[in-house]
């Protein structure tokens, strides 16, 4: 009964985020995509989910290796179909940004974060929910404040 009312309660969401005149935020498109996997998210901005994220023993932050995002082990999480994401804490009133590490297509090199950066699926800026480079959703002046979760359940 209850993963019932759960499933019908996330096409619900589903369904208003489609008829919205607007494009959902990105912490609803990602809370959204987390419900159709059964993942818990709290109902809060892209700075609250990461700070939900950086606590939760259901996620494991990806570690930074010489002070830089480790894009690679994000990639290849997502890749062996292990859900992660990607996040930016602007640890200020304003609200940053959350996607989905998307492991179906090759990294590709970004001039800005100076690497090879997997793709992710989110909203932003009010545009319909895409799947592009990181560097298209991400600013690399952000990354010291960006993280990479992967989630601990199978």
């Amino acid at each position: 009964m209850r993963k019932t009312l759960l499933l019908l309660c996330a096409a619900a969401l589903l369904s208003a985020c489609a008829s919205m005149t607007r494009t959902p935020s990105c912490n609803l498109y990602v809370r959204a995509l987390m419900k159709q996997k059964n993942i818990y998210l709290p109902q809060t901005n892209a700075d609250g989910l990461d700070n939900y994220l950086k606590t939760s023993k259901d996620w494991i932050k990806v570690p930074r290796a010489n002070g830089k995002l480790d894009h690679q082990s994000a990639y290849l999480a997502a890749k062996t179909g292990r859900t992660t994401l990607a996040t930016y804490n602007t640890h200020s009133g304003r609200s940053g940004h959350i996607a989905e590490v998307y492991g179906k297509k090759k990294m590709q090199w970004s001039m800005g974060f100076n690497a090879l950066v997997p793709y992710v699926n989110s909203t932003v800026n009010g545009r319909k929910p895409e799947i592009s480079l990181l560097s298209q959703q991400f600013k690399p002046s952000k990354e010291k404040y960006m993280n990479y979760y992967i989630y601990n359940k199978k």
